[in-house]
């Protein structure tokens, strides 16, 4: 069984990288994080320390991580949707997963950032490059005051059944119990093997390590799971309090 943190190592779409309309929101030696607006407004002209709002709910952004020595190349990137879900109880378009989710929730207004799969075009800089990704969307939580962080992780299988022991601990185990509860729209059941069959701390002790440390910094699971035939894989959401990136 494989299952990674959904990072693709690609060529990127184009090989410029033109960065006149972004925002530095982090830096680590020559490599910066940039924030791109991918809606249809401009991108808002404000310095890396402004304390307020980016934008409004909805947006569309794109991050992206290059070397200030050779700007115009692209190292990593990854889409991100800012949504506000006014209700207790309504839908949440996650257009960066490629789904929609049901929302239960016990709060009302709870502002979600959902990201892509982080995409790295550059082997030998990937490890550093993911890792400035997540201090940007830690800066981006904290600007825009994200309540609940929206990811996926995957597994190397169409078939669910191919992964049933850690879906079934998933499913039993690592569900939000309280607050908020995600159920993708399009998705299939996770719960295939009873609870007594499983041996949490055994199985947990065998989940790749990006599932484990998700785990342990707080991630919850969505209710069910998505198939992508396509790709031939089976995607599990994690739900992450903001509070738990930013911190």
């Amino acid at each position: 069984m494989v299952a990674y943190a959904r990072t693709v190592l690609e060529q990127p779409d184009h090989q410029n990288c033109d960065t006149s309309d972004t925002l530095v929101l982090a830096t680590f030696g020559s490599l910066e994080a940039r924030l791109r607006r991918l809606s249809h407004d401009p991108m808002p002209k404000v310095p890396a320390s402004t304390k307020g709002h980016i934008s409004d709910d909805g947006d569309q952004w794109l991050m992206i991580v290059n070397d200030i020595e050779d700007p115009q190349n692209l190292l990593a990137s990854c889409c991100m949707t800012l949504t506000n879900v006014l209700g207790a109880n309504q839908n949440l378009e996650a257009t960066s997963l490629g789904d929609s989710f049901e929302v239960e929730s016990g709060r009302n207004a709870s502002v979600f950032l959902t990201i892509s799969p982080f995409k790295c075009f550059d082997k030998a800089k990937a490890h550093r490059a993911q890792g400035l990704l997540w201090q940007a969307i830690s800066r981006f939580c904290l600007l825009q005051n994200v309540d609940y962080v929206i990811g996926s992780l995957a597994f190397n299988s169409r078939y669910p059944a191919a992964h049933a022991l850690e879906l079934s601990y998933l499913y039993h185990f690592c569900r939000s119990q309280s607050e908020v509860h995600l159920r993708a729209a399009h998705g299939v059941t996770m719960d295939i093997m009873p609870e007594e069959a499983i041996k949490p701390d055994e199985v947990f002790s065998s989940l790749p390590p990006m599932l484990r440390y998700c785990l342990r910094v707080g991630a919850k699971v969505a209710d069910n799971v998505v198939v992508d035939r396509a790709s031939n894989e089976t995607r599990v959401f994690l739900l992450f309090p903001a509070k738990k990136i930013i911190g």
